[in-house]
């Protein structure tokens, strides 16, 4: 592509992803133009004429290179929008998704309707889901913990970007290891729920570029269920909760395993497009 105004290049860059099959060519386009540019959505379109000076441009030649290799656009800007706030991420962290609004929006209910004060988010990754908690629960402390030291260390500066570090505590831990004197109102997770066989399956941008470790679940993608759910009766005070973000197949077999261990109240909510996304239960 030859030097050209952004409303060119914004063109260009979408004619580019079309041509190598990214179907969000359009949005994903604009998003590392404003990314590269420094510009705003509105900005682009009211400055048609507008040049970008060689290292931006450079800049988003390269990320449309990434995209067109299917690398997602969050990972190649370095953030993610989620509960209304911003994220930044790492390779060791997933992107924070709107499904899983739906799992944070129940635990803010629950919080307020409850009083509760004490909140863990387990296998935390960036940290979206405790951080949105800590956020918009403005009395509440919240613990996120999580295997991975580099998704820990993004976590940290995911609470301070949002205001939100002097109520947070932070935890490298193999789940519960390292917090074995610690009891929780609410122990809230999203963990790997991947079937082992199923990640070869999944979309490129999710199998070649996500983590791993954050997505596979075991042969049934219910290690993690079990696992927590079991552990996790021992660290909520009396009249706490247990939240899971779930497939959207899992509802059965992941209200059978709380069932198993004496949660009571059994709940599940579906996402808005419909699907079984979240189950919680009162201990």
């Amino acid at each position: 592509m030859s030097q050209s105004n952004v409303f060119e290049l914004l063109n260009e860059g979408r004619s580019f992803l079309k041509r190598s099959n990214i179907d969000s060519y359009s949005i994903d386009a604009l998003v590392l133009l404003m990314n590269s540019s420094g510009m705003t959505k509105t900005e682009i379109y009211v400055n048609k004429d507008k040049t970008l000076n060689k290292e931006q441009e450079q800049c988003y030649k390269k990320a449309l290179i990434k995209r067109a290799k299917n690398e997602p656009v969050q990972y190649i800007i370095g953030k993610a929008e989620f509960m209304g706030l911003t994220f930044m991420l790492n390779s060791a962290t997933l992107i924070p998704r709107p499904d899983t609004e739906t799992l944070v929006e129940i635990c803010i209910d629950k919080i307020k309707k409850n009083k509760y004060k004490f909140v863990l988010d387990l296998a935390c990754g960036s940290g979206a889901i405790g951080i949105s908690i800590a956020k918009y629960c403005k009395d509440v402390f919240v613990a996120c913990s999580d295997i991975d030291k580099d998704a820990v260390s993004m976590s940290i500066k995911n609470a301070k970007l949002n205001g939100v570090y002097e109520n947070m505590n932070f935890y490298i831990s193999n789940l519960f290891e390292k917090l074995e004197m610690e009891k929780y109102d609410i122990i809230v997770s999203n963990p790997p729920y991947i079937p082992t066989e199923d990640i070869s399956f999944l979309m490129p941008e999710v199998r070649d570029f996500e983590p791993v470790k954050a997505l596979d679940g075991g042969i049934d993608g219910l290690d993690f269920y079990k696992i927590i759910t079991k552990k996790s009766i021992k660290h909520l005070n009396k009249n706490g909760m247990l939240f899971y973000e779930i497939g959207s197949d899992q509802k059965k077999a992941v209200l059978d395993i709380m069932a198993e261990y004496g949660f009571k109240s059994i709940c599940s909510l579906k996402d808005l497009a419909g699907l079984d996304r979240v189950v919680y239960a009162n201990i």
